[in-house]
């Protein structure tokens, strides 16, 4: 999942966090949790790339039951291939 995530992230792979932010109950003060890039998977273009073909399965492919209005998703459905020398 941290690998696909990277593909949203424009190709950057973040360490998974709980919290993005801890506020201080007594005086409101919001400390934002920064957010640790691990290292670099894919180029930007590509994760862009990739990113676009994800959202265009859910939008006119074969993962159109995932689809959800006001929400831009992305999928990847099954791939098979017959490998058997039966054919």
């Amino acid at each position: 999942m941290t690998a696909v995530s990277s593909i949203a992230n424009g190709g950057k792979l973040i360490q998974p966090r709980f919290v993005t932010a801890v506020i201080d109950s007594e005086t409101g003060e919001r400390k934002e949790v920064e957010s640790i890039i691990k290292s670099k998977t894919i180029t930007e273009e590509t994760a862009s790339k990739v990113r676009d073909m994800m959202r265009s399965v859910v939008a006119e492919g074969t993962g159109k039951n995932a689809k959800v209005e006001g929400y831009m998703i992305g999928g990847k459905t099954g791939t098979s291939e017959d490998r058997s020398k039966n054919k």
